[in-house]
Order: structure tokens, then C-alpha cells, then sequence
């Protein structure tokens, strides 16, 4: 819902790859207004971690006038681990579905 504290709370900041996730998450929420959504389709332990299979759909559409919109659907693997109390995704994959809108 356009918010990229929260949504950058979910993920470990020591993860690889933040620093990408952190400028991916700034940049769509001052392009676009998104509306996502995540069913977990399979959901497995290893170790003390979970790792999920999820169904991640976003839909993006540009603050711009006349700009673009993006219906994003992607199978997407996550792995959390509970740090603090918390479940913080360590790893996901692929990553584009978080990739800013495309300049056109």
C-alpha cells in the first residue's frame, strides 16, 4: 500500500542484495501506486528457517498522468529466518518483481 518502511521491515537488512531491494522499493512506491498481494502456495522447514513457495501478484500503476500499468504475477521462493522475535525474509528469488517501472 505505498509504504516502504513497512515494507522494507519484512526483510533482513544484513540479507544480500538489500542495498538493491531498499532503491527497488524507494523508487515504485514514488513511481506508482501498488496493490500486492502473496498466497503462499508451499511452505517448508530447513533448519530454522521456513522457506516459502509464493504466488506474488502487484498491480502497478503510474502516479504519472497517461502512464504505465503493470500487472505483475510471479512465483517467487522466500526464505525467512526469525530474528528478534520477527520472521525476516533473508533471501528472495527472482527479485524482478520488485524492479522499478520501466522508463518509457
Amino acid at each position: 500500500q505505498n509504504d516502504s518502511v513497512s515494507a522494507l521491515a519484512v526483510f533482513n537488512p544484513k540479507m544480500p542484495g538489500y542495498g538493491e531491494i531498499e532503491s527497488n522499493i524507494g523508487a515504485l512506491v514514488s513511481q506508482a501506486d501498488i496493490v500486492c498481494a502473496i498466497d503462499v502456495l508451499e511452505a517448508k522447514e530447513d533448519g530454522a528457517d521456513k522457506v516459502l513457495d509464493v504466488d506474488w501478484y502487484m498491480d502497478v500503476k503510474s502516479q504519472a498522468p497517461s502512464g504505465p500499468v503493470e500487472r505483475r504475477r510471479e512465483r517467487v521462493v522466500l526464505r525467512m529466518t526469525l530474528l528478534r522475535g520477527k520472521w525476516k525474509i533473508t533471501t528472495i528469488s527472482p527479485l524482478k518483481i520488485l524492479e522499478p517501472l520501466a522508463v518509457r
